[in-house]
């Protein structure tokens, strides 16, 4: 510690964790490039609690389809342990919050590298560098998607850094931030003037980037409908993405939109 208090780096753990892994998983993009991966793209996940047991079998999946590029948000002391353990030096302390699946990412966005964010319910089929690269071609932004629903899902999704991707994700956690309330995964698709809405004006929200959505069909999926073609299957997300809750919400919801509210009308009316 210095005359004038802490340096920066005592000051600032987290970012100090978070340059450490960025550097390390870069080194490993080196590496996952002849699986077709991108230089500049890292894979980020985040884990804590019951689910600190899926750990050791994340790390071994990583190495048997060659990603080694994977920095891991740990959000409390024994998931930073057994990440060190198993997974190395691509490990980042945290705190308990929705807030730093987001935080880490604008991190990265701000060093220049791209990020794909996978939830850590996600099972990785095979390496999906190759894939990735070729669904962002002509993209900034691409987002998971449901083949039930019409329904964004926020459990994977991919990020190119770009001036415009960072002031978009920056204003999409400085709004959260600001309403706790709202859903993270909602307030995505009204950022993305998609389908969803939630409690804010339209100059509230920032320009929204070149996006789309990666192939719900085969490649990228929410279990448990696809088309079944497993030689594209690149992973699997294990949560529901269809928002069947919504249903069950009242009718001024703002979230649902006017073609699910008369389809529910016509069912309630058969009876």
């Amino acid at each position: 510690e210095s005359a004038n208090g802490p340096s920066s780096s005592e000051q600032r753990p987290f970012f100090k964790d978070a340059m450490g892994a960025f550097r390390s998983a870069l080194a490993g993009a080196v590496e996952s490039t002849a699986a077709g991966g991108d230089l500049r793209m890292v894979y980020v996940t985040m884990v804590y609690g019951r689910m600190n047991r899926y750990i050791a079998g994340w790390a071994t999946r990583l190495k048997t389809v060659g990603v080694t590029n994977l920095v891991m948000a740990t959000l409390d002391d024994e998931a930073y342990e057994l990440c060190t353990k198993h997974h190395g030096k691509q490990c980042v302390r945290g705190s308990i919050s929705v807030l730093n699946k987001y935080t880490l990412l604008l991190i990265a966005l701000q060093l220049g590298i791209d990020v794909m964010w996978l939830d850590f319910d996600v099972f990785l089929i095979q390496n999906p560098g190759r894939a990735i690269a070729a669904a962002a071609r002509g993209y900034d932004l691409l987002m998971g998607y449901d083949l039930d629903s019409d329904c964004l899902c926020n459990g994977f999704f991919y990020i190119r850094s770009r001036p415009k991707t960072h002031r978009w994700l920056f204003e999409l956690v400085r709004w959260l931030y600001d309403h706790p309330y709202e859903h993270d995964q909602r307030a995505i698709g009204a950022f993305l003037n998609y389908t969803e809405k939630i409690a804010a004006s339209p100059e509230e929200l920032p320009p929204v980037p070149r996006w789309h959505v990666f192939d719900e069909e085969n490649t990228f999926i929410n279990y448990a409908s696809w088309l079944g073609d497993y030689e594209q299957l690149q992973l699997v997300h294990f949560v529901d993405g269809s928002a069947f809750s919504l249903y069950g919400r009242p009718s001024w919801d703002p979230s649902i939109p006017v073609s699910k509210k008369q389809l529910e009308e016509e069912l309630e009316a058969k009876g």
